[in-house]
């Protein structure tokens, strides 16, 4: 599934056990607007194993961003999904450290 904004788009590939979501863009309040009902129906009907956010497609996110990924997250993990992150450009991956999140986040290089 593409839902898409002028500047930001998420890509979900589902199956029973994996899915990737695919964020290009800028993830800002009005991408967390494409993004969140997309997260919820993740969060609703999530994959038996593993859920793998892939940044990087992502130009920028600022704290809104930030916020519903962390969200997303959490909601995983709470139904025993494993939840990984593959690295974005330095510029995105600055607000997971400069927030402390990226000590807190499962990251991983690109496949």
């Amino acid at each position: 599934m593409l839902v898409t904004m002028e500047h930001f788009n998420a890509r979900t590939e589902q199956s029973e056990k994996e899915a990737v979501m695919r964020l290009d863009g800028e993830l800002d309040m009005s991408g967390t607007f494409v993004l969140e009902p997309q997260l919820d129906k993740l969060a609703a009907h999530p994959p038996e194993r593993e859920v793998l956010f892939d940044l990087r497609g992502l130009t920028f996110i600022d704290s809104t961003g930030l916020a519903a990924l962390v969200g997303a997250y959490e909601r995983l993990q709470d139904a025993g999904v494993r939840t990984r992150f593959v690295r974005g450009t330095d510029d995105v991956q600055r607000i997971f450290s400069v927030s402390g999140f990226d000590d807190v986040l499962d990251f991983t290089d690109a496949p």
